[in-house]
């Protein structure tokens, strides 16, 4: 995806969690603007949840 940041073209990624519900419809569980594909933005990604649910030291 291309997002415009002050008038220039930047790639950003937008990964998307999915999950299913217990009456079997997909929903989206959360999405996230991100600049790399590092591992370190994947691991901010995938914790973002956890720290979301069981606070800042999880």
């Amino acid at each position: 995806m291309k997002w415009n940041w002050d008038r220039a073209a930047v790639n950003i990624l937008v990964p998307v969690a999915v999950g299913v519900r217990s009456d079997g419809y997909r929903q989206i569980a959360w999405i996230q603007e991100r600049h790399t594909e590092d591992k370190t933005s994947w691991s901010g990604f995938l914790v973002y949840p956890k720290r979301r649910m069981f606070g800042a030291h999880a």
